[in-house]
């Protein structure tokens, strides 16, 4: 993924100006789902996005399995696996190029060990959102994570097992 994409140093005052866009999300909560700044694609760095990590079945103790992008603008993003000569299809949240499915929330993952209670939420916005509403006091307890393809995609039973033991509450 560092091919595609060029990561840039954190900035609050760009991050809120894409939460004032994004209403209901905080700059804590993209912070903490692992969030970055970065351009895409980074031989020309077209889009400034916001990038947030996709984990597998070792959460964050493996490999990142892929990013989802938002354009810092609310613009949309360009998908380019049209076909030849066929025009880009535009979307508002886009998938980076060869991510695998897995889960959202990277803080929400280093803390679900010790978490009673797991609220899944259908993709990355809610995700964010629903992250911004836990008050400091209740962050260990409760954790909000998504699977990077929404309510389109099942997690399989290897990617279930993080939530054996848990109140989980799916918000689809």
């Amino acid at each position: 993924f560092d091919d595609q994409l060029g990561f840039e140093n954190w900035n609050d005052a760009l991050v809120d100006h894409w939460c004032s866009i994004k209403k209901g999300i905080t700059r804590e909560a993209v912070r903490d789902a692992g969030g970055r700044l970065a351009k895409w694609p980074k031989k020309d760095g077209k889009y400034p996005c916001i990038a947030i990590p996709v984990f597998g079945k070792q959460l964050t103790g493996g490999a990142i399995q892929g990013w989802i992008l938002w354009h810092r603008g609310g613009r949309e993003l360009p998908v380019f696996n049209q076909g030849k000569g066929v025009p880009p299809k535009w979307v508002k949240v886009k998938s980076l190029h060869g991510s695998t499915k897995g889960w959202m929330g990277r803080g929400a993952l280093d803390r679900i060990a010790d978490a009673r209670i797991v609220w899944k939420v259908e993709g990355p916005a809610d995700m964010l959102a629903l992250s911004a509403l836990i008050p400091p006091e209740l962050q260990l307890e409760h954790v909000v994570i998504t699977n990077s393809g929404g309510c389109s995609e099942i997690p399989d039973r290897e990617m279930l097992a993080c939530l054996e033991g848990k109140i989980v509450y799916v918000l689809h």
